[in-house]
């Protein structure tokens, strides 16, 4: 605005009867107001570019160290490398922290009074329930889904791994009439020839966080999960919703579970290939109101046999 203002100005004093001068000379003053203001632009160039050149210099001269560079990268990783950037860390060092039992002056530490302060069950009976929490953490702990071991042998392996190593057995489409029994029949690497059709998971002490490697299992046609204690209606919901897909699995086994309620069946309900489903021995088989039960089951699902003896 300033520029155009400016500029009517002098066209005004260039036309007034007291200075008149001719279109050449309006011309030139033109061409004269162009030039001063493509200089500018250009001293604004220049000062921009001399500023970028001394941040340039300056980046020059504070190189990073190489630790420098490492301890960057390590604040920039992202947050899903980060795991497995820490099971490295841990790894390569182990921050073991020596425990003392006097400190520098010569007093008690504060490691001892710690661990004076904490209450300790030493008696029999605290002592198995100990004993107990620590087996029960480990058979959860091992039988934890495992990503590094599904993508290298596939689902299926994975599973057959899981079930046999812990004394079940299992069946492939490639082999009918043959049960696996042993790790060391399966490769070490995916096969495709290998596709369960029969898992035998049963008295296995099968607990729920080990049906997430149930998973991907379009192939398998019969699945029992017999006399495993620790099965409930949480673990029946995690089947159905593993299973409601599936179009081959017809023969499901949970007798002698007694945690099974018939809250847990009403979830299986939505396995539609189901074609036999045995509940002996469990909590849904003495549910007085069972023959209701069955009658919802096979009014959604018709072609499903539920046994209960």
């Amino acid at each position: 605005m300033f520029r155009h203002s400016i500029n009517s100005f002098i066209y005004r004093s260039l036309l007034t009867p007291n200075c008149c001068y001719f279109s050449s000379q309006i011309a030139k003053t033109n061409v004269n107001l162009v030039k001063s203001d493509f200089k500018q632009q250009q001293q604004q160039e220049l000062s921009v570019k001399t500023e970028t050149n001394e941040l340039t210099t300056t980046q020059e001269t504070n190189v990073l160290s190489e630790e420098d560079k490492r301890a960057l990268a390590m604040v920039i990783k992202s947050p899903v490398d980060l795991d497995t950037y820490w099971e490295m860390a841990l790894k390569e060092k182990k921050f073991v922290k020596k425990q003392t039992i006097l400190d520098k002056k010569g007093g008690i530490s504060t490691d001892l009074l710690k661990f004076l302060h904490h209450k300790y069950d030493i008696s029999i009976p605290g002592i198995k329930r100990r004993l107990r929490y620590y087996i029960e953490f480990r058979e959860i702990y091992n039988q934890r889904y495992i990503n590094r071991r599904h993508t290298i042998i596939g689902p299926e392996l994975a599973t057959a791994h899981l079930v046999v190593y812990r004394g079940g057995r299992v069946q492939f489409r490639h082999a009918p009439n043959v049960w696996y029994t042993k790790c060391k029949q399966f490769p070490n690497i995916y096969d495709e020839r290998y596709r369960l059709t029969v898992v035998d998971a049963s008295n296995i002490k099968l607990r729920y966080e080990a049906l997430d490697n149930f998973i991907l299992l379009n192939s398998l046609q019969e699945l029992n999960l017999s006399k495993n204690k620790h099965l409930d209606d949480f673990a029946c919901d995690k089947i159905a919703r593993l299973f409601r897909n599936s179009k081959n699995l017809t023969t499901l086994d949970l007798s002698d579970n007694p945690l099974i309620t018939s809250r847990g069946i009403e979830t299986l309900h939505r396995i539609r290939s189901l074609k036999k489903l045995i509940i002996s021995r469990t909590k849904a088989a003495n549910y007085p109101f069972i023959d209701l039960l069955i009658i919802l089951f096979t009014d959604v699902n018709p072609n499903c046999e539920i046994i209960i003896k």
